[in-house]
């Protein structure tokens, strides 16, 4: 049986279904629309939703043989789409290239009228009219005539109404044809005679509203068909009376149809409106930052590094302590040196240093990347399982492209979740519990990942430059939880175009040993920890992998991923229901939306910028002059500060000192100390998992969650008992020690010692902090935001120390032998006891006093951050006064590009319509070949593109203008 017959007999049976009452109605499963809020639901589904479109629809090609009908026609739908897009595209181009002045169209009387001067100038824009006067004499007014028309229902804003749409042949070229939605700035519900056009500045807003809100097809279809009940009706009057009696009332806004006008609208109007998708081969050479003017690579990077260099540059509260003479004699004779303190971040690096890196290198050079995963942005599997979505691909991918690509082709063959080796899984896990660092278990630090659930996409990984641009092809949709490899693919492409200096990650640290694991070439210059992550956690951690302490790293934070997925967080609502083709697309043309707003907007940033690091740079030098005043309250001079300072951050780069050599009997304690440690997490671990479910019933929220994961994790009960076993080896014991055996209980007291000097180590340092934390509040004087954070800051604090003084009373009954660490305690902690902590007074200490230590470790630890923070400040100041040089070299650049492509794209044009003026004969073009009519239609395309680059280049040469005046102002 043909295709043809099929359809005829599709056809047929619509019709006669038409006919029938709908008593016999069922419930029938529907794809998910791909813009709603809620969740897919069934909904009644009439025997009359198969419509006359059935004979449009399947009668254009043939479909794929055994699926369902639904299937083949969302099938055919999207290979007509595509078979469309490029034509659309390039109408589009010329509509938005050679559109009337608003000025003049706010002369029309109605918005019929608007749109019936739209046709006519798509009418003239025929390829026939580009032939120059004295080939052939062609007037449109008698060379057009029209054929038929027929009537769509038209929607722009404010107003929807019956647009006349006529169907011309042309006299001199013989060609029939259709005037199409984008030949008018419209696009329609179907890529074949849609009945429903929509206005491009009505999906320009929805796009607005979407991208920036989430807001979904049926909310905007509802408010668009609201307004238009009320506001229009005279407009509904007087487009009534210019057309055919008995004409029926304007169909409302359909949400489904507004969702496919939209998702084509986004995917044609980028090649409308994007420089750098009408030169996209001029543009590929600025990099995978090519959005950013400030970390483009640019023509002239050196010139900007000259012009930065050649600045004053800020001095450093401490360079006095190293100036010559008498200072830094006194400097000397504390062990300092400049060059120590440089090298443990507490000194800006010479801007001779930092400025050269940027100037040298074939490759453009991005000062700071940050790289992120967020989940929030997933999909379900279960959108567009009604079929024809398996082969479409997406139509975008600027951010989302090889990286991407390469991901999901791993994902099919099984790479992802191929087995590997049990070691080659814990190995980070023990390179961390060993060196008592952070994170002792992190989820993507794993090799393999097997997933199964509702979604398929468990969300978006990728990066954005310091300035908070996207970067094109960083990004990537997760078909697993977070891990690694995501990052090594982004960066294996990012890398090939461009050098990063800095790369931040939340586990940054953990990701640098995976990179030096696996020799991963290229790689960033430094792998660091954002600076606010950093903070939670281990001390040797922060200071290794902190970005504050890195010299030349300048004040970037980090953190920009976040701002990104803050943004991005609406727009999920509606993008976890869609097919995989229109979700990567969506996201793409999200990350673009961003882009574009962040790019109009630059120069202002840069100037807020400026001025923000300033204010910065004030708040540091009175800090650092206010430790230095209460430092000398505490007998510290400035040098001494800077001294501990030094000292406490030497940690991270100080190597691990040697084994002490033990003899056999503190060998055996120290294996037993492990033994009681391991076991009792063990026993804690078996007690959570048989009372897990009573746990999240007593403690609703986060708490009980938390317990019952972790009664739940298998993996670290098997590994505990596997290192209970290799210490059962180790002590040469059959059997697990009973708790009430002497070498358990002996192994106990160590354990319980150790940790209670570890605990009342840190309530003394919260102690002096809150000493410290009570003289910066004194000199905030009157009450204000920094007063009341720091008050809140304070009772944070205070609570902290109530749960280590609990903690430590739990130790304190352990069923073990008493030693002086636990007499010197009291048998209760009452209320005063714990009061006296507050007052310094530490029972664990001989006397009342001994606090002087602790004090004066807490003010060595916020002098080390106070300068690292103040170098950092100083080193972004010059870094900020080379990226505006690059920035308006950036516009400069962009616009001399897009300038030189209109004079190519011109001249193009003039010499196809030259060579078809040439072969047209007197009588016309309609004896002429369909190459004459190509060349005339290639002419007009690249004279629409001209004009398009022409008004990009004075976009940004207005930027350039601009960037000049505002940068001259900055000091």
């Amino acid at each position: 049986m043909s295709f043809v017959t099929k359809a005829e007999q599709l056809l047929k049976y619509a019709q006669e279904n038409q006919q029938q009452t709908r008593s016999k109605r069922q419930l029938q499963p529907v794809p998910p629309d791909p813009f709603t809020r809620t969740k897919p639901r069934r909904h009644r589904q009439d025997d009359d939703d198969i419509d006359v479109d059935l004979e449009e629809l399947l009668g254009i090609g043939p479909l794929d043989a055994g699926d369902s009908e639904q299937s083949q026609r969302v099938q055919q739908l999207n290979r007509s789409w595509q078979d469309r897009r490029p034509a659309n595209i390039s109408s589009l181009q010329q509509y938005e290239a050679y559109q009337e002045a608003d000025e003049q169209l706010k002369q029309l009387q109605s918005s019929v009228q608007l749109f019936q001067g739209r046709i006519a100038s798509a009418l003239q824009r025929h390829s026939c009219f580009s032939v120059p006067a004295g080939a052939a004499a062609l007037n449109p007014d008698t060379c057009i005539t029209v054929d038929s028309s027929r009537s769509v229902a038209c929607h722009a804003l404010g107003t929807h109404f019956w647009l006349p749409v006529p169907t011309v042949k042309c006299r001199c070229c013989n060609i029939t044809w259709e005037v199409r939605p984008a030949d008018i700035g419209c696009f329609g519900n179907t890529p074949v005679r849609p009945t429903h056009w929509f206005d491009k500045q009505l999906l320009t807003m929805y796009r607005q509203l979407a991208l920036g809100a989430g807001l979904s097809t049926h909310a905007f279809a509802g408010a668009s068909n609201a307004v238009c009940a009320v506001i229009n009706a005279d407009a509904a009057a007087q487009a009534s009376a210019a057309l055919p009696a008995g004409q029926d009332p304007v169909p409302s806004i359909i949400p489904k149809d507004l969702g496919w006008a939209f998702i084509e609208y986004i995917r044609a109007a980028e090649h409308a409106h994007n420089p750098h998708a009408l030169v996209q081969a001029e543009a590929d050479e600025l990099g995978p930052a090519a959005l950013c003017p400030a970390c483009a690579g640019t023509p002239d990077p050196a010139g900007a590094a000259a012009l930065a260099a050649g600045m004053l540059t800020p001095v450093p509260s401490a360079a006095h302590l190293f100036a010559d003479g008498a200072a830094a004699a006194a400097a000397a004779a504390c062990g300092l040196s400049a060059r120590a303190v440089l090298e443990a971040g507490l000194l800006p690096a010479p801007g001779d240093d930092i400025i050269p890196i940027w100037s040298v290198g074939e490759r453009p050079i991005i000062s700071a990347a940050a790289f992120d995963a967020a989940v929030k942005p997933n999909r379900y599997a279960s959108a567009g399982n009604s079929g024809g979505y398996d082969n479409v691909a997406p139509a975008l991918g600027r951010f989302l492209d090889v990286a991407h690509n390469k991901l999901w082709s791993m994902k099919a063959s099984g790479e992802l979740s191929a087995p590997q080796s049990h070691r080659a899984e814990l190995d980070a896990d023990d390179s961390i519990e060993l060196g008592e660092e952070c994170h002792p278990r992190l989820s993507c630090a794993r090799e393999s990942s097997l997933f199964s659930g509702v979604s398929d996409v468990c969300g978006l990984a990728g990066g954005v430059c310091s300035h908070g641009q996207p970067l094109l092809g960083a990004f990537m949709a997760m078909p697993a939880p977070e891990r690694f490899v995501y990052y090594d693919l982004a960066l294996q492409e990012l890398l090939q175009s461009a050098r990063v200096n800095v790369m931040y990650l939340d586990t940054g640290c953990s990701y640098s040993r995976h990179t030096r694991a696996n020799l991963l070439a290229p790689a960033p210059l430094h792998i660091r920890t954002p600076w606010w992550h950093a903070r939670g956690h281990g001390v040797r951690c922060c200071l290794s992998y902190s970005g504050l302490y890195l010299p030349g790293a300048c004040r970037r934070v980090g953190e920009m991923c976040e701002q990104l997925w803050a943004l991005l967080k609406p727009l999920t609502s509606l993008t976890r229901y869609m097919a995989m083709p229109n979700y990567l697309d969506c996201i793409d043309d999200f990350f673009g939306f961003v882009a574009a707003a962040r790019l109009a907007d630059f120069v202002p940033f840069m100037v807020q910028q400026h001025r923000s690091t300033v204010r910065k740079l004030d708040e540091c030098r009175k800090r650092y002059k206010d430790l230095v005043k209460q430092g000398r309250k505490q007998g510290l001079t400035e040098l001494q500060l800077m001294r501990a300072a030094v000292d406490a951050s030497s940690c991270s780069s100080v190597a691990a000192a040697a084994p002490v050599a033990q003899d056999a009997e503190a060998t055996r304690l120290s294996w037993l100390v492990e033994y009681v440690r391991n076991e009792k997490q063990l026993r804690a671990l078996k007690q959570l998992q048989s009372n897990a479910t009573a746990l999240s019933v007593a403690l609703p929220g986060s708490q009980g969650r938390t317990l019952h994961a972790r009664g739940q994790d298998t993996a670290r009960q098997h590994k505990l008992a596997q290192q209970l076993g290799a210490l059962m080896t180790k002590l040469q014991i059959a059997e697990p020690l009973e708790p009430t055996s002497d070498e358990y209980r002996a192994g106990l007291a160590f354990l319980r010692d150790e940790q209670l000097r570890s605990l009342q180590a840190e309530i003394e340092k919260l102690v002096s902090g809150l000493a410290v934390l009570r003289y910066e509040r004194q000199q905030q004087g009157p009450a204000s935001s920094i007063t009341r954070s720091q008050k809140k800051q304070a009772q944070s604090t205070r609570k902290r120390v109530r749960q280590l003084v609990s903690v430590m009373h739990s130790w304190q009954l352990s069923d073990a032998p008493s030693s002086s660490a636990v007499e010197q305690l009291p048998a209760a902690w009452t209320d005063s006891e714990v009061t006296n902590l507050f007052k310094g007074e530490y029972p664990w200490r001989v006397g009342a006093g001994g606090s002087g230590g602790a004090v004066a470790a807490v003010l060595a630890e916020r002098f080390r951050d106070v300068c690292a923070e103040e170098a950092r400040t100083i080193e972004e100041l010059v870094m900020q006064r080379f990226e505006r040089q690059r920035a308006r070299q950036y516009f400069l650049h962009i616009s001399c590009i897009c300038a030189e492509a209109s004079e190519a794209q011109q001249e193009a044009a003039h010499v196809l319509a030259a060579s078809a003026t040439a072969n047209v004969a007197l009588g016309g073009l309609a004896g002429c070949t369909a190459a004459v009519t190509n060349e005339l239609q290639q002419s007009a395309e690249q004279g629409a593109l001209a004009v398009l680059l022409m008004r990009n280049a004075a976009k940004h040469q207005r930027w350039y203008e601009q960037a000049t005046e505002s940068f001259g102002r900055l000091t």
